[in-house]
């Protein structure tokens, strides 16, 4: 098993808060404006509900195993070839999480930002990036999270905060959207939004024990929600729905229509700076989990011989996706629903197994 150090709960939750946030920044606003329509903000909310929840039932799963992350008790729980099933399931998905992610950036980037520089460029810029950090490992990764997660939440509100004076409270009507019912349904269903939760079991190992895994979960849940709800809330302020779920990336927008006099105007370099940042971490978590996952189904000690493979192996996937549009109506849409089940429902199935089969692991010091 690979050796990745400890880290707090600040890294932690930043590292995680990261992840999950930075979805706001690219096609999340509009595609959740098509389904609910002004009331994605709040559907946020119920999905963050949801999610907590959910994070609850792994936490008590963790809890049966102190000090063990949850590729290793999927062994337990479910035996080794199961196990190593799940697990295999798993890593396949941080995979192709990276690659969907990174495609959807290099499409927007080359859109507003590089029209002229070859996609293939961007992307393998970006995972040159994914394999230095996963090569500095999991504290290097956390601690870079950290120092970023203050200027990003400042960036972010400061953008949101300048463009007030474009906010029309009349855009939050129909305040029922498409239909409660809907709205409802959509929350529960979309609550995998919040899947990259799963980090946190798929590290507890690195953790300073289950109290701070707890703690970390829910922090990380509660200011992702209010990242991305407040997020969505102010872009309906600004934009009607009609316009806002026919947009690429509202904040960029947002960011360029922010005006006050000659000499504050166009925040858009704020926006990408914060854009380019966290994109590249979650890409890099992502990427590492992935790392991460394989070592431990194939019991390696050392990460390296494999991050280059893989990193190659992100490369081929996100070249294969054809553009934004099939990144938005096939691949988000069906990570949104796999998910669900995968980073939900295994980790519940896997805390009844424990329960009935009276799995538990060793009590520790922590």
């Amino acid at each position: 098993m690979i050796k990745e150090g400890k880290i707090g709960v600040q890294e932690a939750v930043c590292l995680v808060t990261i992840t999950m946030g930075n979805q706001i920044f690219f096609t999340a606003p509009t595609i959740v404006t098509q389904h609910v329509g002004t009331a994605g903000w709040y559907m946020t909310i119920i999905s963050g509900i949801v999610a907590i929840i959910s994070f609850t039932f792994i936490y008590l799963l963790l809890k049966r195993f102190p000090g063990k992350g949850i590729i290793e008790v999927f062994d337990i729980t479910f035996g080794r070839k199961l196990g190593f099933v799940i697990s295999f399931t798993y890593a396949l998905s941080c995979l192709v999480a990276p690659s969907v992610l990174l495609r959807e950036f290099s499409e927007v980037l080359k859109v507003f930002i590089l029209p002229l520089t070859p996609i293939s460029v961007i992307i393998g810029a970006v995972i040159i990036a994914g394999i230095v950090a996963a090569y500095l490992g999991l504290e290097s990764i956390a601690r870079i999270s950290k120092f970023i997660a203050y200027i990003f939440l400042v960036g972010y509100v400061a953008v949101l905060l300048l463009a007030r004076n474009e906010y029309d409270f009349s855009n939050l009507f129909p305040i029922w959207g498409y239909g409660i019912g809907t709205t409802i349904k959509e929350g529960i269903t979309r609550s995998s939004v919040f899947s990259e939760i799963i980090l946190v079991a798929i590290f507890a190992g690195s953790l300073q024990g289950t109290k701070h895994i707890k703690k970390i979960g829910y922090i990380s849940l509660i200011l992702s929600c209010l990242i991305i709800s407040g997020g969505l809330f102010c872009l309906t302020l600004v934009f009607p729905y009609p316009v806002l779920q026919e947009m690429t990336s509202p904040i960029y927008t947002l960011a360029r229509a922010i005006k006050y006099g000659v000499f504050v105007q166009r925040m858009d370099p704020l926006f990408i700076f914060l854009w380019n940042i966290t994109t590249i971490i979650s890409i890099s978590v992502l990427f590492y989990t992935s790392v991460r996952i394989f070592c431990a189904i194939l019991r390696l000690e050392d990460k390296r011989p494999i991050i280059m493979p893989l990193g190659v192996v992100v490369f081929s996937m996100t070249m294969t996706i054809v553009d934004i549009t099939d990144v938005i109506e096939i691949y988000i849409e069906l990570l949104r629903v796999y998910a669900l089940g995968l980073f939900y429902a295994v980790p519940i199935i896997a805390l009844i197994t424990a329960i009935i089969r009276k799995k538990k692991g060793a009590e520790i010091n922590a």
